[in-house]
């Protein structure tokens, strides 16, 4: 934890680490609160415990990520993921400078630990229908990680900011891009194995990769007509027409 850094609005005045600095030149609170924000981030430069600057940043994210889910992206502010994360604000912006950029990081972020997941879970299955159906379940009814919530209800706040910036786009074009080839390479192991039927498995992977983040959609919005299960149903149906009555 860096140490405080207190503000004077009233008298123009920073008090950073027993220090009064002027602040020359005030144009207006917004002006002051900008050079408070800049030196806190000087000051948590400084000052941050050698070794630890990745550990804050990686608590600063998981934070973010909680604040997301429970605000929005719109209504998340610098200060309350510094509040949730035990930090100060100018923490944060040491680290990522703007509010932007760490709830884009924060997204990233979320979508990085499910990916991971996934991947560290189908390797520990044997065949590829199995493998496939796990990949599913785990698509819609993954479980809270490191008391952070399940990723896909932050999709709809990236699909989002992804129309805004071409960062978030791109990062959401890659991040799909691994999910397809997730999809793709248990196809290539089924047809290997003799099980899965000869569809082209790129193909199949945007087919299945579409439908999944439509569905996701009405999950993430309680939508009643469509619970978890019946998504994950209505996958196994494309699955059933494309890989034959044998894959799984």
């Amino acid at each position: 934890m860096v140490t405080a850094v207190e503000e004077d609005l009233t008298n123009d005045r920073l008090l950073i680490g027993g220090h009064i600095l002027p602040c020359v030149s005030p144009v207006g609170l917004g002006a002051r609160r900008m050079r408070h924000d800049r030196a806190m981030a000087t000051h948590a430069a400084e000052n941050r415990p050698v070794g630890r600057s990745d550990e804050a940043r990686a608590r600063i994210l998981q934070s973010a990520v909680r604040v997301l889910r429970a605000r929005g992206f719109d209504s998340t502010r610098i200060a309350d993921v510094a509040r949730d994360a035990g930090v100060s604000s100018g923490l944060v912006i040491y680290h990522f400078q703007t509010r932007e950029l760490v709830l884009s990081a924060a997204l990233r972020y979320a979508e990085e630990q499910f990916l991971q997941q996934i991947e560290s879970a189908l390797d520990g299955v044997e065949g590829a229908g199995a493998r496939l159906k796990l990949f599913l379940e785990r698509t819609f009814h993954l479980e809270d990680s490191d008391d952070l919530p399940p990723s896909w209800v932050l999709w709809p706040a990236m699909w989002e900011q992804a129309l805004r910036s071409p960062e978030v786009r791109r990062d959401r074009e890659e991040l799909d891009r691994r999910l397809r080839n997730v999809i793709a390479d248990v196809v290539r192991h089924g047809q290997a194995a003799g099980t899965f039927a000869d569809v082209d498995p790129d193909l199949f992977a945007r087919m299945l990769s579409a439908m999944t983040d439509g569905l996701a959609i009405s999950v993430v919005l309680e939508d009643p007509t469509l619970p978890a299960d019946e998504a994950i149903a209505l996958c196994l149906r494309l699955c059933d027409a494309e890989l034959g009555p044998g894959w799984v």
